[in-house]
């Protein structure tokens, strides 16, 4: 159907005197251009402006009034093409849901068929271990996305990771973490960077654990050297002349006890032996 114009009426719309009216306003105004009162001359500023206003908005209510003339075809016209859209809208709206709801079956019914190749795909490696979801494609829905496409595309995927989760299970360090990251991100780049980090980890903390047992190995050489050096009495066997230090005119009195030692330490150890020996004037020799 075709629609029919009524062609408006010609109404004014341009000023015939408008150069005439320029050229007066313009000889009108010059005298308030670059003005400036002085305070004896304030009313006659006001009266000025109130003349001024007065014209501004003749001017004004006349642009008004020949707006609406001009403008009252239109919005009869307007009121009448949007009667028509209205009446044309309202099948529209309920084709339009039908086709919303005949496309929202379509993509169940793929989605159910991208399930099944998915489920096939990954039924060794368990669809636990990695869900659709965390890999599905929103694309595969449309309706021009070819559903031979998606079936390769997750046998290549499912393939892929299957070798990927196989490198990272015969690892001999960190292949349970890693496979759970790999699972998280589906990026082996990202299971690269985190198996450095695991690894420099433990390099960190076997560090701190030698540094502790060397710790505590010291202290208890420290304690078994000074339980040693409260010994009295000693009869050294050493391969040092530990004789030649001892004071040989340190005098035995009776009911002192001889005792035969053997020990196993180091020149300071020595050392701290023979100041001992010698402080406490025990008579001390070497036994061959």
């Amino acid at each position: 159907m075709e629609l029919i114009i009524q062609e408006a009426k010609a109404y004014p719309v341009k000023v015939e005197n408008f150069g005439e009216v320029k050229t007066w306003l313009n000889n009108s105004l010059e005298k308030y251009r670059n003005l400036a009162f002085s305070d004896d001359e304030i009313t006659a500023a006001k009266k000025d402006k109130a003349t001024l206003n007065a014209f501004r908005t003749a001017l004004e209510e006349k642009r008004k009034e020949v707006k609406r003339i001009c403008l009252a075809p239109y919005e009869e016209f307007e009121k009448q093409i949007k009667e028509l859209v209205a009446m044309v809208d309202a099948p529209l709206s309920e084709i339009d849901s039908q086709v919303k709801k005949f496309e929202e079956m379509e993509k169940s019914a793929k989605l159910e068929i991208i399930r099944g190749y998915y489920e096939s795909a990954f039924d060794e490696l368990g669809t636990e271990l990695i869900p659709l979801e965390k890999f599905f494609n929103e694309r595969w829905l449309n309706k021009t996305y070819p559903i031979k496409d998606i079936e390769s595309e997750i046998i290549a995927f499912a393939a892929q990771s299957k070798r990927y989760i196989e490198i990272l299970e015969a690892k001999e360090e960190f292949s349970a973490e890693l496979v759970a990251k790999y699972c998280e991100t589906l990026s082996f780049g990202a299971v690269l960077e985190h198996e450095q980090r695991l690894i420099e980890q433990k390099k960190q903390l076997e560090q701190k654990k030698n540094e502790s047992q060397i710790n505590n190995q010291v202290s208890q050489t420290q304690a078994t050297s000074n339980i040693k050096s409260q010994s009295v009495q000693p009869t050294v066997s050493a391969g040092t002349n530990f004789n030649e230090s001892c004071n040989q005119e340190a005098r035995t009195p009776t009911g002192y006890k001889t005792l035969t030692l053997r020990f196993t330490i180091t020149e300071d150890q020595i050392q701290a032996l023979r100041e001992f020996v010698k402080t406490n004037k025990i008579s001390a020799e070497v036994v061959k």
